[in-house]
């Protein structure tokens, strides 16, 4: 009697181990798509935080300009109204891309205004084979 109270005593501790694993591994598998996208989110993190990479095959030159006035007024009820009375922005420079023995050159300006119209100009040109 003493050992069949015993065996009973073990199979429900070994049942209550194996449940409590199972209900481990049931939210380990729940959590994985939760775990990866936040370890993914953190990579992306980083790789925004490093900024574009530079290519070998591109070397570029650009500057840009922007200009802008910014009209504020407050009221007598401590209301700020925000206009934006002009905003320009241009940018002029050149790139040029080798790839495969040959080399393509070109050169830009552009100019655009907070009014929604611009203009811009560019030209290029190539050489070599591809």
């Amino acid at each position: 009697m003493y050992n069949l109270s015993l065996r009973r005593k073990r199979a429900q501790s070994t049942l209550e181990y194996a449940v409590v694993i199972a209900v481990i591994v049931g939210a380990l598998i729940v959590m994985q798509q939760y775990i990866r996208r936040g370890i993914q989110g953190r990579l992306r993190q980083s790789a925004d935080d490093v900024g574009e990479q530079a290519s070998p095959h591109i070397a570029f030159n650009w500057t840009t300009t922007q200009n802008g006035t910014v009209s504020e007024n407050v009221d007598s009820s401590a209301k700020i109204t925000t206009n934006y009375v002009s905003d320009s922005q241009s940018r002029s420079g050149s790139e040029t891309i080798t790839l495969g023995g040959g080399t393509g050159t070109g050169t830009g300006t552009g100019t655009g205004t907070g009014t929604g119209t611009g203009t811009g100009t560019g030209t290029g040109t190539g050489t070599g084979g591809w």
